[in-house]
């Protein structure tokens, strides 16, 4: 009798066979890449309605690449997180694009009472361009630090998207703008999400004030 290969199994055997390490880890990434992505349009598509910006501003997002780590014992919660998002002003412009690089840690005890532990660190960088362009951790001497000039092709999105939602018929979208990057950088950490949410919030309103 004649078996069918699973052409899955069969790429999996030859590339264990011939050693192609490399391969199969981008087979693997590509893998975790699709599976997040579907889980972040789910709760995306949950969250809003039909008629929300934020899925017009899903059709100018790319989510790159993703290595998501979750672990939550008796005692503590761990995550970590490194991700690669792509921006763009609007769905029919291919120019002007953001590419946003986030790394997230978290050691936080589940029982503070128990285990006094909240370590934190939240990284947002421009890829190609030294330094953050906002960092927030859980040191007492500077725990939010945001670069300005880093800050620009950041805020440049921003605007363009409010402007976006001005000619769509949405003036006043600015806060769910900033809603939606930060769900898109963050998913599925509700504690960098928190994290990254009130940097863009309070970067909104020192705007206002200048």
């Amino acid at each position: 009798p004649v078996v069918a290969r699973d052409p899955t199994m069969a790429l999996f055997r030859n590339l264990l066979s011939g050693g192609q390490m490399k391969q199969l880890a981008e087979f693997r990434a590509a893998v975790n890449l699709e599976s997040h992505v579907l889980g972040l349009t789910e709760s995306l598509q949950k969250r809003c309605g039909a008629q929300d910006l934020s899925l017009d501003l899903a059709r100018s997002t790319r989510v790159d690449a993703v290595h998501v780590e979750q672990m939550q014992g008796s005692q503590v919660l761990l995550e970590r997180m490194e991700k690669y998002v792509t921006f763009w002003p609007r769905p029919d412009v291919e120019e002007g694009h953001v590419t946003l690089r986030m790394r997230y840690s978290l050691e936080r005890s589940v029982m503070p009472a128990i285990l006094d532990l909240n370590d934190f660190d939240v990284r947002c960088e421009i890829p190609g361009i030294d330094g953050d362009v906002f960092r927030v951790n859980d040191s007492t001497s500077q725990p939010v630090r945001v670069d300005a000039t880093r800050m620009k092709p950041l805020n440049r999105l921003l605007t363009q998207w409010d402007a976006y939602a001005v000619e769509t018929g949405r003036p006043d979208a600015s806060r769910e703008i900033r809603w939606y990057v930060s769900f898109i950088l963050t998913h599925p950490s509700d504690h960098a999400f928190d994290i990254v949410s009130a940097v863009l919030e309070t970067q909104k309103i020192s705007e206002g004030a200048t």
